[in-house]
């Protein structure tokens, strides 16, 4: 079974943009040595669209030269075409891949019916001792499969996530459910990026919320009572994590007080604007709609969203973008290297280079942000 934290590696290149093979090799051994459970490659946020048959060959035979199957490893396959599909695949397997994941064939004109009789028909082509999965990531590809889809494979080949059963409800163990917007949804209704994280837990008769229910829905209440000796009632908050507008105004400048040493001290200007409750408004009422068509339950909105008061933010802030990253001094602080403009010594590093910040925690960011700053470096 593969489970637990598994790496996806990088694609490092030469300067005539040739896989460097010293630094991946290094990149692997060092997985490998820090006792991970498993190792990934050609991945989609890698190069792997980028990359030529011989490239990608070379990447997994790489991976398990060194790797020599002390763990487990899980090969991205994407191609051209069909057949070279077959032939990634036929490589993977040679090499003892335990795992096969199909991004879709991509052309100007894929659909999401032709993207699931792609996998249809090429899941055949893995042996059958191989796990398999799909890549569905519509956000960035542009097409992907529904739910009822994806079950529909898991339920015809019998090494689709063999190793989990996705399709149960959430297990008391699994408390924490971060949904995403695809990006038609956010063009469409011209609204700011956010993550739905949905948090559960066992419930029981007493709890307020089934109170609350009862007045709302009885009958649907009477349902949930017949469900606790089954076990398999839950209650759920949603939290609403969204993307803030780069709003001009929004700034820290160096205020009239000092601190004890006799500095200055910063002062924070910030304000949201009507486009984030907005965003929050459609997010939540678009869930709520979905909740009732599939009778999953009813969504309750905190009245600081609904009233017409000010949309008042809780939980933790990320200031950002307080030293953005830009090619020009006159709207930005550091260049594309993190280097202060007009400095020839002076780098900057963290959250504040941000030109605008997602719903996402800045955290992985930084690092990587931080591990490029020290490569450039070292180079330079």
């Amino acid at each position: 079974m593969i489970k637990g934290i598994i790496p996806m590696t990088y694609c490092f290149f030469n300067r005539n943009n040739t896989i460097d093979i010293k630094l991946m090799s290094d990149q692997i051994s060092l997985i490998k040595q820090l006792g991970s459970n498993g190792i990934a490659c050609l991945g989609l946020a890698t190069e792997v669209n980028k990359l030529e048959f011989s490239e990608k060959k070379k990447i997994i035979e790489l991976v398990s030269d060194i790797t020599n199957n002390s763990i487990p490893v899980v090969v991205t396959i994407s191609g051209k075409n069909i057949n070279e599909y077959k032939k990634l695949i036929g490589v993977a397997q040679f090499n003892n891949a335990n795992w096969i994941v199909l991004q879709p064939l991509l052309n100007k004109k894929t659909t999401d019916k032709d993207c699931y009789d792609f996998f249809d028909k090429i899941i055949n082509f893995v042996d059958k001792k191989t796990l398999v999965g799909i890549q569905n990531a519509k956000e960035y590809i542009g097409v992907g499969l529904e739910s009822h889809q994806i079950l529909r494979l898991y339920k015809k080949f019998s090494n689709f996530l063999k190793s989990q059963n996705l399709f149960k409800f959430p297990s008391l163990e699994c408390k924490n459910i971060t949904l995403s917007l695809n990006k038609e949804f956010l063009e469409k209704n011209k609204i700011l990026n956010s993550g739905l994280e949905i948090n559960l837990k066992r419930t029981n008769p007493n709890s307020n919320i089934v109170r609350q229910a009862s007045c709302i829905a009885p009958r649907f209440v009477q349902k949930i009572y017949t469900s606790f000796y089954s076990k398999d009632v839950y209650e759920f908050s949603f939290k609403l994590i969204q993307e803030q507008f780069p709003f001009e105004y929004n700034r820290i400048t160096l205020g009239s007080k000092n601190d004890p040493l006799g500095f200055s001290l910063p002062t924070l200007y910030w304000t949201n604007t009507s486009l984030l409750k907005r965003s929050a408004l459609k997010i939540l009422n678009e869930f709520s709609n979905i909740l009732l068509d599939k009778e999953l339950g009813r969504l309750s909105i905190n009245n600081n969203i609904l009233n017409d008061k000010d949309y008042k933010l809780t939980l933790g802030y990320h200031q950002l973008g307080g030293t953005r990253m830009g090619l020009d001094f006159k709207n930005s602080v550091v260049d594309q290297n993190l280097l202060v403009h007009g400095f020839k010594n002076l780098y900057v590093n963290g959250s504040s280079v941000f030109r605008t910040g997602g719903f996402a925690y800045p955290t992985f960011t930084i690092v990587q942000l931080a591990t490029r700053l020290g490569d450039y470096l070292t180079r330079a």
